[in-house]
């Protein structure tokens, strides 16, 4: 590595001085870098300036090609060094040199070739000027004016409400009222559950409580149970509230519909008399009436829409409806689990998550963004996934860029 590096003639090393007295050529960098600057003025403007030197038409063609390279050369080198030292050391020492050197080897000579062009721009014919500016207006008006540009995304079709009912510990199921399907009014009984140790718990409770109750009332005729009075008491309100709790665990085990809607069975072949497993899924309640689009949108384009901008919605493989769609709710803080795993990555989605525990967590900041269908839907599917467009706000290429660019470094300095 150490022979690579001084061989190399791109840097003022041992390479660069060998080269310069095999070609004979003194300060081989200072000219070679004057003439590859008179070679480029030359090409853009045609100003018929002599060269800063007279060489043959072959190695006036090297020296250029050798300025280019060695710029070339050094560039990565520094950028290579910044990336070395930002990875392996001090990630803010290695920023400040990423910004030096694009600074030095960027910014500041092109700076000073472009006050050159400014100094000289009395000589530059007024067709070549225009022939310079044309590709100058386009690529600034590429990235500096505000173009449409929309929001888009996976995005889940389902309805406006659904509600998923759990197993809870321990249970085995004693009714199953409603057929795959069906139609379900409000506060009606979804399905019912049965669990021994739950029912052990109410009875034991009970007992307790009717034993409680008879020592207050023994008390009142015995002189040693009145002394134990006020501790019964304390004993008698600590089983009422654990009686409570096991009626409020025990509405877990007959849940009931919130809202009306279509009940659907997840497993078919589920009948009355099974045990099921902790956190099984036994069914969905599905809203009746139109249904909603979720999906989630990233900080930087998180600000370019607003509650009431329009949107589009196209099943995957146009295997559905097209829906025209406007944006009802707009979560302010960034997600932490992705709910919909239909939308991650490796479903098919594009959210790119990491899994950690039961869980899907976003890699990156996003917002849960809602949207209502304009134009209403009434199929039988759950749900369905597909690309969503929102009619974001114009904003220039330029300001997302130098956006995400600050994010990135206040991140990554650790500020």
């Amino acid at each position: 590595m150490t022979l690579a590096i001084n061989a190399s003639p791109f840097m003022r090393f041992d390479g660069y001085f060998l080269l310069s007295d095999a070609v004979n050529m003194p300060n081989l960098h200072t000219r070679s870098f004057a003439l590859a600057r008179w070679h480029l003025r030359e090409r853009l403007f045609g100003l018929g300036d002599p060269p800063p030197e007279s060489f043959s038409r072959h190695k006036t063609v090297a020296l250029v090609g050798f300025a280019w390279l060695t710029w070339v050369y050094r560039l990565s080198l520094f950028l290579g060094i910044a990336f070395v030292v930002y990875s392996f050391f001090i990630k803010a020492v290695g920023l400040l040199l990423f910004a030096v050197e694009m600074g030095w080897f960027i910014a500041f000579p092109v700076w000073s070739e472009v006050r050159q062009w400014w100094a000289l721009r009395g000589r530059i014919g007024r067709r070549r000027r225009l022939g310079l500016l044309l590709p100058v207006l386009v690529i600034g008006a590429l990235v500096g004016l505000p173009l449409p540009s929309p929001v888009t995304g996976s995005g889940l079709l389902q309805p406006r409400e659904q509600l998923t009912v759990y197993a809870p510990a321990g249970a085995r199921l004693l009714a199953l009222p409603h057929a795959h399907g069906a139609a379900v009014r409000q506060g009606q009984a979804l399905l019912a559950l049965a669990s021994p140790e739950l029912a052990l718990r109410s009875r034991q409770a009970a007992a307790r409580a009717a034993a409680q109750q008879g020592q207050i009332l023994q008390a009142a005729f015995d002189s040693e149970q009145r002394k134990q009075w006020q501790l019964a008491g304390q004993r008698l309100e600590g089983t009422a509230a654990e009686a409570q709790t096991i009626a409020a665990d025990a509405q877990r085990y007959a849940p009931t519909a919130p809202f009306a809607g279509t009940f659907e069975r997840v497993d078919p072949e589920l009948r009355v008399g099974d045990w099921v497993a902790q956190n099984e899924v036994l069914g969905r309640l599905l809203s009746s009436g139109p249904r909603q689009v979720v999906t989630y949108v990233g900080e930087q384009d998180v600000r370019r829409i607003a509650v009431g901008d329009g949107g589009l919605f196209i099943v995957d493989a146009l295997r559905g409806p097209v829906l025209r769609l406007r944006v009802q709710a707009i979560e302010r803080d960034a997600s932490r689990v992705l709910k919909e795993r239909l939308l991650a990555a490796p479903q098919g989605g594009h959210v790119a998550v990491r899994p950690q525990n039961d869980n899907l967590v976003p890699e990156a900041a996003v917002y849960r963004v809602t949207l209502e269908a304009v134009s209403g839907t009434d199929h039988a599917e759950q749900a369905w996934r597909g690309l969503v467009s929102i009619a974001g706000r114009p904003e220039p290429l330029a300001t997302r860029f130098l956006r995400g660019a600050v994010g990135v470094f206040w991140r990554e300095a650790g500020f």
